[in-house]
């Protein structure tokens, strides 16, 4: 960014690093705004959905926050430190977000937002969205370790996600002492109700309220 290019309406604040950044954040405004109005000149020959989440807060300072939540305030991954903002634009695709949880992970909103585009989502998404229902969107505290591993596995080998899913899902049932885990866990999984002892509708790492999430 050119040191001497000016925006309206600058300086932004007195403070000079503060007044740096909202000057940063204009521009980059200004740039997306430029690359959005590129992809949808295409979107009629190629659909388009992009997404957008802020990855930290301007005030995200250790002090902030431990003035506020004490002395842990990063290390909990329930911490507001990380609640951030998303919004997906779409064009040429029918728009159809629905967060399955009062707080989604930043995560698992890209494959979301594929879905409601009726693309066919990778198996490294897929995967991904499995353990996000399995896990209530509590991957930071997910009782399922198994299902985690196998993530990470799955972005390694995307030709054994499938497999890699089953597996850890019964692993992590058998671990949970049912009879019949896979069955019991993809019944879970279908309906949403999250695995035992794990309590819904309160996010961790990479949560949402409304249009904030946790990156």
């Amino acid at each position: 960014m050119h040191p001497d290019a000016t925006w309206p309406g600058e300086p932004y604040a007195g403070d000079g690093s503060l007044a740096e950044y909202f000057r940063r954040v204009a521009k980059s405004r200004e740039d997306l705004s430029v690359f959005w109005r590129q992809l949808k000149g295409r979107a009629s020959s190629r659909p388009v959905a992009l997404l957008e989440y802020g990855d930290h807060q301007p005030n995200l300072l250790r002090t902030h926050w431990e003035e506020r939540y004490g002395a842990g305030a990063l290390a909990s991954p329930a911490s507001p430190a990380y609640l951030t903002y998303f919004q997906v634009l779409t064009e040429g695709v029918p728009a159809d977000l629905r967060c399955r949880h009062s707080r989604p992970l930043i995560s698992s909103i890209s494959p979301d937002a594929s879905g409601g585009g009726r693309a066919e989502p990778s198996p490294v998404y897929d995967y991904l969205l499995g353990m996000r229902d399995a896990c209530a969107s509590r991957f930071a505290d997910c009782t399922f370790a198994g299902m985690k591993k196998g993530y990470f596995a799955c972005r390694q080998n995307p030709a054994a996600c499938a497999t890699t899913l089953q597996t850890a899902m019964t692993r992590s049932g058998a671990a949970a002492g049912e009879s019949q885990p896979l069955q019991a866990l993809q019944t879970r999984v279908v309906e949403n109700v999250p695995p035992p002892g794990l309590r819904g509708g309160e996010g961790r790492l990479g949560a949402a309220s409304g249009a904030r999430g946790r990156p």
